[in-house]
């Protein structure tokens, strides 16, 4: 609401803007569960061998190939969903930026995981992939759907589990589908999203 002479009017302006604000916001909290989620999923993934595998291994994939256990999440004979991550969330990651059918966004991101990291990750530049298993580690990026409305900042996570953000700007969409290795060099800083929580034990005090 604001005064215009001497009335109390809506400003439809401030309004839409804060609507927008507030949108982008959740958006970007979600893509940051998401990828603490991805990194949580891997782990749980990690700690078992699946389809007769030597050797334990992280997902390549979100959904498995039909009859296996190769992603994070897949279908049972039953139609019921089995795996780290639910049937939802697994059929948004898999649709990804890269897939030649239209992309729906999850939240308003788009999502894409990553197997290798460059020289600014920690233990420098290698494969995640090694001889058909990836086992060096894991990792995946999220970018807005479309930027300054459903997300302004892009993300990656890798293996420690830290949670980097950028704004890259326009060209967001292009990075995330050029990219194909997770490197968070000095222009990509830790995310701040403990807030709400912090807000919510302030409030309460």
């Amino acid at each position: 609401l604001v005064k215009v002479k001497g009335k109390w009017m809506f400003d439809m302006k401030t309004g839409r803007e804060e609507v927008l604000n507030r949108r982008i916001g959740a958006n970007e909290l979600d893509a940051i569960a998401i990828c603490r989620g991805f990194v949580e999923a891997q782990q749980e993934y990690a700690l078992e061998k699946h389809d007769d595998s030597k050797v334990n291994q992280y997902a390549q994939r979100i959904i498995s190939t039909p009859g296996k256990h190769d992603g994070l999440a897949w279908q049972n004979a039953d139609g019921t969903w089995g795996g780290p991550v639910g049937e939802t969330i697994a059929k948004a990651l898999e649709q990804g930026y890269t897939q030649k059918s239209q992309p729906q966004p999850y939240h308003g991101y788009y999502f894409k995981v990553l197997k290798g990291q460059g020289p600014a990750a920690p233990m420098g530049q290698m494969d995640f992939v090694v001889e058909g298993a990836m086992i060096g580690g894991f990792a995946l990026a999220a970018a807005p759907a479309q930027y300054r409305v459903t997300g302004v900042k892009t993300f990656m996570v890798g293996p420690n589990g830290v949670v980097y953000e950028k704004d890259i700007g326009p060209d967001t969409l292009k990075m995330l589908e050029d990219i194909d290795r997770y490197n968070p060099d000095k222009t990509w800083k830790p995310t701040d999203d403990q807030w709400p929580e912090e807000e919510e034990q302030t409030q309460g005090e």
